[in-house]
């Protein structure tokens, strides 16, 4: 049964990844998404981030709107 629902606010590009306690969704705008995986609540957004590559407790990997890598702080989303 479905426990929660978030909304992007755009088409989701992606199949969704759960890491630990948090879930990664990327859309068209494009963003990444982290949201609280038993809650469902947003924790943070990061724009120009069109895919999830990988998460550790400290980081966030991906790759940007113009495909380059990038790596995100964990619990904020900003860039590093």
């Amino acid at each position: 049964a479905q426990q929660w629902r978030y909304s992007t606010g755009f088409p989701i590009t992606r199949s969704a990844a759960a890491v630990g306690d948090k879930v990664f969704v990327t859309s068209g705008e494009p963003s990444l998404h982290c949201v609280n995986a038993k809650t469902g609540a947003g924790i943070w957004e990061a724009p120009h981030v069109k895919q999830f590559a990988s998460a550790s407790k400290t980081r966030v990997y991906g790759v940007n709107d113009r495909g380059a890598f990038v790596v995100l702080d964990a619990s904020t989303g900003a860039a590093l």
